[in-house]
């Protein structure tokens, strides 16, 4: 069975449809509404679609079906797998990049066994922190075109560097974008062609 999950951002729910294999059963088709995935012991606050094919699931879950993947996973059409020893906390936003490594956000303090201030990155075989991280938690992630990362949420300061908000990686430490949105934070981001967010 294949899972086909679309977000509705705004309530951060997720609807599954489910896609049975035809020689399995005659109708294939069925709507699955909640916050989680079939499989996964708990919410599912963001989804991203790999390179390789593969649905990557994060959250508030710790297990995937008999799996333990904490708060990260990936399904690759027949099994979910786990991203190494996984994220200690709320993972609210997920991006890949281009060349396949993974960039979770949310809530925490560690992805693996490194420190990492609610963002990090995975390359395949372990987590890094991003720069110094955020003092508080990251609710969205883009990419502009020149491929620095964007990162908004419920901070103040990127590391060191205040960044009320919103901030840019590019590629060795984070700026703040001026003084950042008022309050309330924004919900999510927009990246236009021309770069403008």
């Amino acid at each position: 069975m294949h899972a086909v999950l679309l977000m509705r951002a705004a309530w951060r729910t997720v609807t599954f449809l489910a896609l049975a294999t035809p020689a399995i059963a005659q109708c294939g088709l069925e709507w699955r509404a909640g916050s989680s995935a079939p499989g996964l012991a708990g919410a599912v606050r963001a989804l991203a679609h790999a390179p390789n094919g593969d649905l990557v699931a994060a959250g508030t879950f710790r297990v995937a079906v008999d799996v333990v993947a904490e708060r990260i996973a990936r399904f690759d059409g027949t099994s979910w797998r786990p991203f190494g020893a996984g994220i200690d906390g709320t993972v609210a936003a997920l991006l890949v990049l281009p060349n396949g490594d993974v960039v979770g956000a949310g809530s925490f303090t560690s992805a693996g066994n490194a420190p990492a201030a609610n963002i990090a990155r995975w390359n395949g075989l372990d987590w890094f922190p991003i720069g110094s991280g955020f003092d508080g938690p990251v609710r969205e992630l883009a990419r502009l075109p020149n491929g620095r990362l964007v990162a908004l949420g419920d901070f103040d300061n990127a590391g060191p560097v205040p960044a009320r908000r919103v901030a840019v990686f590019d590629g060795t430490a984070w700026s703040g974008l001026g003084a950042g949105p008022a309050m309330p934070t924004p919900e999510q981001l927009a990246v236009l062609p021309n770069g403008n967010i």
